[in-house]
This record gives C-alpha cells, structure tokens and sequence, in this order.
C-alpha cells in the first residue's frame, strides 16, 4: 500500500517556524515515501528487508553446507580471499544475478 503524503498542516500545526522549510521537508518525505515503496514492494516490506544478514555474508545451512552472497552493485567481479580452498588463493564468486554474487 502506497505511503500516503505529507500533511504540511499537521507539520505546521506543530512548529509554524518550519513554513519556509515546507518545500525541502516534503522533497525529504517524498524521498522517503519512495524508498519506503519500493522496499514493501521489492523486499516484502521492513521487516524482511533488515534481515538481510540471513540471506547475505556467510551463512551455514541445515545440512552444515557453509554459503556466501554479497550484494555488489556496479560489481564486475567479486573475489573470495581465504585458505579454505585448497588452492590457497583467489576464488572468484559466480554472479547470480545483477548486483548478487
């Protein structure tokens, strides 16, 4: 459900000191109002959007399977450093997708 918009009388209603900041405030809300969207409408909504360590970064599944993702927008390449590989030197992560590797 799209947010609805800012209430400049309620705003003023509150501290009428803020009447020549009115424009810049609702540019800031309608920003938010955005972002706020597209995350319910992408993301699911907040809740399941600031939980995003259980799906990014290195996580351990049921069967003990170790599993890392990475969120690199503009990414061209990701890499893996570590001794965990037996090769003792640079894994280069496969993209998933755009940005997810």
């Amino acid at each position: 459900m799209p947010t609805s918009p800012l209430d400049t009388e309620a705003v003023l209603a509150l501290d009428g000191y803020l009447q020549p900041d009115i424009p810049a405030i609702e540019h800031r809300y309608d920003m938010y109002r955005n972002w706020k969207d597209i995350i319910e409408q992408n993301e699911g909504g907040y809740e399941k959007f600031t939980k995003g360590y259980d799906k990014f970064g290195l996580n351990v599944q049921k069967d003990g399977a170790v599993v890392y993702r990475e969120w690199a927008p503009n990414a061209m390449d990701a890499y893996l450093i570590g001794d965990f590989s037996e090769c003792y030197g640079i894994d280069t992560l496969p993209s998933v997708m755009a940005d997810l590797w």
